[in-house]
């Protein structure tokens, strides 16, 4: 009776597969975490925050259009007809929005937006703070074993993320992960034993006919040899020696 081994009962590209995913995982950067560990995908998220609490800002206008800087208002204030507000500006201020964000409170554009107040609320105009995070996203949470199936996954998809980066995150107190790592460590180290046995079939001639026994000293015919690349009882690689009975 054959002897189950992993190579009748995986197919080669599954050998592979454990191989490469056990030899990765021993061998990337775990970036000093203690396994089971997993990476994850982060994105940029954008957080609100209220005054005093980001030095981040933008001016908001109608709830979408992000301005950071005077140009990009002035424009925007001429293409909506707002051309006393953009002559006010023009007049006032030179540079970039942060320039003059950062003035003194009686010199800056929060003066701009209390004495233009009614006309600031009536078009949904006001400063912005905002802090920019790195988070996973529980809508779109996606684990990996390794930083180069990550790498290969972001490459492909690149366009659904918005500035992806990895996070390696050590899963606290999981066996059900650990027992799947110990499973894939020892399938590849069974896979690499196997791969090192050599099983001896002796072949000799007896009556003018070529006999072959294997290593469980059952006949084999000869033809099988050509077809098999193990020995279908022990799992080890064939190799033919001639003896004389």
């Amino acid at each position: 009776m054959a002897v189950k081994t992993l190579k009748n009962v995986l197919t080669q590209k599954q050998q592979d597969f454990v191989l490469a995913l056990s030899t990765e995982i021993k061998t990337q950067d775990n970036l000093a975490t203690t396994s089971p560990y997993v990476i994850i995908n982060t994105q940029n998220r954008v957080q609100v925050r209220p005054e005093g609490w980001a030095d981040d800002y933008y001016l908001s206008l109608d709830f979408e259009t992000k301005v950071h800087d005077v140009d990009t208002l002035i424009s925007y204030a001429r293409d909506n007809g707002y051309e006393i507000f953009s002559y006010w500006l023009t007049e006032s201020f030179d540079g970039e929005l942060k320039d003059f964000l950062a003035l003194d409170i009686d010199d800056g554009l929060k003066k701009v937006i209390s004495e233009y107040q009614d006309f600031c609320n009536d078009h949904d105009i006001d400063i912005v703070y905002y802090e920019e995070e790195q988070e996973a996203s529980k809508n779109d949470i996606n684990v990996f074993f390794t930083h180069k199936a990550y790498k290969e996954h972001i490459e492909a998809n690149s366009h659904h993320y918005n500035e992806p980066k990895s996070y390696l995150k050590h899963l606290f107190r999981n066996p059900e992960m650990e027992g799947v790592l110990d499973v894939v460590h020892t399938l590849a180290h069974t896979i690499e034993l196997e791969s090192e046995r050599v099983c001896v079939y002796s072949q000799y001639e007896h009556t003018s006919k070529l006999w072959i026994t294997g290593c469980d000293n059952t006949l084999v015919n000869p033809d099988y040899l050509n077809v098999w690349d193990f020995c279908p009882a022990c799992g080890g690689k064939i190799s033919l020696r001639k003896e004389q009975k």
